[in-house]
């Protein structure tokens, strides 16, 4: 119960993180990626790449939000 709610609050932030950094063009926010040379917990949050996808790098592996960049989901990359 408790790692289903962690679960749920890691989800729900990393989507309210990333609609605040890219507007909903998909274009970076300057504000916000200023502090993205910065990491936190481990994270870097790189500038948008030519590709149009967005990759987190953190202590576990890359992780990637795909075109469903809404819902905050991410996944894996090998």
């Amino acid at each position: 119960l408790f790692r289903n709610y962690l679960k749920q609050i890691r989800e729900e932030t990393s989507g309210r993180l990333l609609s605040c950094t890219y507007r909903s063009n998909g274009t970076p926010n300057k504000w916000w990626l200023a502090f993205s040379k910065r990491k936190f917990m481990n994270i870097i949050v790189p500038h948008d790449p030519p590709d149009g996808s967005r990759r987190l790098n953190t202590s576990m592996g890359r992780l990637h939000m795909g075109d469903d960049s809404h819902s905050g989901r991410f996944r894996k990359i090998q």
